[in-house]
């Protein structure tokens, strides 16, 4: 899998310059294909344009990529084309396949071991077509064989990087700076904020014993992550008052960090619970294996 434009066969990440169409029902032959490709070049600058068909048979795979993942290989390509994306192996049955991304300076922010599931051995009429400058279809690049998603293998690294971006995410970019007291715009800001100032201490008085305080300290972000996987690695579907009572944390700490680390279920019969999301449950992880609903947990 490489870089650029390569013609060999492998996963399409549609790239630009590619678009993937599904053909009409009846798009058997080349006349067929000849009339979508027409129907798209209608409007292009440049009607004399001739739609290639050539490539027709080529056999491509559709597969999905996180955007991370396609991000980093569209630049990677621009860059570098003729680069080396990553390793695709395929058992001879068909029926598991991993992606595996080189150790290169490029890749040392995205996890480098995926799973690759088929969603659709046989598709119909599926085509990957060529584009112009202008967005409109000029050519078949090729058939597509197969239809498969990929998604990150949860290991070790895999946690690391996740907790790292997630860390860097949340670092303030905002910058204190002190101001010398005794120079004029400081006098102006702390005169014209003295009134601010009292009504501000005058409304927290009026509210003070009105409601509750959550002193529990905040646990760090990566800490947390841990200590919130090893808990979904217990049971599958957790409520929020069950993990406030493991974790120990601050409500509106924790459940910003669960808003992007899971899915609260709002129907059916896990409606009120939390579950990790989707990319978080790889199979083979032990979070993948967990079941049932945490001790006093109900929907």
């Amino acid at each position: 899998m490489y870089g650029g434009d390569s013609d060999s066969d492998g996963a399409d990440d549609e790239r630009g310059g590619r678009g993937v169409k599904r053909g009409r029902a009846a798009a058997d032959d080349l006349d067929d294909l000849e009339d979508i490709g027409n129907d798209d070049l209608a409007d292009d600058e440049d009607e004399d344009t001739e739609f290639k068909v050539d490539a027709h048979t080529t056999r491509v795979w559709l597969v999905k990529v996180p955007k991370f993942l396609a991000d980093k290989w569209n630049d990677v390509g621009a860059r570098n084309p003729g680069s080396q994306l990553g390793t695709l192996k395929v058992n001879k049955a068909m029926s598991k396949a991993t992606l595996h991304v080189p150790e290169t300076p490029w890749s040392a922010t995205v996890p480098k071991n995926y799973n690759l599931e088929f969603t659709n051995m046989h598709p119909q009429n599926v085509y990957v077509f060529s584009e112009s400058a202008m967005g409109k279809a000029v050519g078949v690049v090729g058939t597509v064989q197969h239809e498969a998603t990929v998604m990150p293998i949860i290991d070790d690294e895999y946690q690391r990087i996740m907790k790292r971006r997630t860390n860097d995410a949340s670092t303030s970019s905002r910058v204190v700076k002190r101001m010398d007291d005794r120079s004029a715009e400081s006098k102006r800001l702390l005169a014209s904020s003295g009134d601010s100032w009292n009504a501000s201490l005058e409304g927290f008085q009026k509210k003070k014993g009105t409601g509750t305080l959550d002193k529990r300290e905040r646990m760090p972000r990566n800490e947390l992550l841990d200590t919130l996987f090893a808990l979904f690695a217990e049971y599958k579907y957790w409520n929020f008052k069950g993990l406030v009572d493991r974790t120990q944390q601050p409500q509106s700490w924790l459940k910003e960090v669960l808003n992007e680390l899971c899915v609260l279920n709002k129907r059916g019969p896990y409606n009120g619970m939390y579950e990790l999301k989707p990319e978080f449950m790889t199979s083979g992880s032990a979070a993948a294996d967990a079941t049932g609903v945490a001790p006093g947990g109900s929907g």
